[in-house]
Parts: C-alpha cells; sequence; structure tokens
C-alpha cells in the first residue's frame, strides 16, 4: 500500500513500531538470538548507553556505562541501537523527506 504523504507516512511508523523489538529474521532460527542467549552464548542487556570505553592492549575488553553510574565489561558489543518512534537525525530527516 502507498502512503501519499509524508505526515501519513510518520503516522504509520509511529503506531507501528514498537520499542525494543527485534525482527524475526534476527531472534529466531537455529542460530537466532533466543538460542543464544538461552545457551549463555549472548547476554542480552537493555539500557541506556552513557559511555563506552576500551582497554589498551591484550585484553580489549569493552566497558559500557549507563547513567545510573552501573557498568558492564564484555569481550565484545554484537548489538547497540536505539531509536524512538520519532526519526534519528530528525531536524535532517524532516527536511530531506518533506
Amino acid at each position: 500500500a502507498s502512503l501519499d504523504s509524508y505526515a501519513e507516512r510518520r503516522d504509520v511508523i509511529k503506531r507501528e513500531r514498537v520499542a525494543g523489538t527485534v525482527s524475526a529474521s534476527v531472534s529466531r532460527g537455529k542460530d537466532g538470538l533466543r538460542y543464544a542467549m538461552g545457551e549463555d552464548r549472548i547476554r542480552w542487556h537493555k539500557e541506556v548507553v552513557q559511555s563506552v570505553t576500551q582497554e589498551e592492549g591484550g585484553s580489549g575488553k569493552i566497558t559500557v556505562w549507563m547513567p545510573s553510574g552501573d557498568s558492564i565489561t564484555v569481550d565484545q558489543i554484537i548489538l547497540a541501537t536505539g531509536f524512538g518512534k520519532d526519526p534519528p537525525a530528525r531536524p535532517l530527516v524532516n527536511s530531506i523527506a518533506e
């Protein structure tokens, strides 16, 4: 279905987008996130990230800091995203889309 106006497209996106979702193609299947979490190959954290630092030298461990002051140290970050229902870089996107 085609949407004729920018406002109509934005309305559909806001209504349909659900915060914190992962597409079925990523979460399901033999090597999907659900299986990896169940096998403790991946630990899932849903947090706002304030900053990230990486140790220099041999270990290369990454420390992720949250606004609360809590942190976790990991080997790698596989996926770290977060967009609200508004477009990212809203002023730029709005000027282009309109």
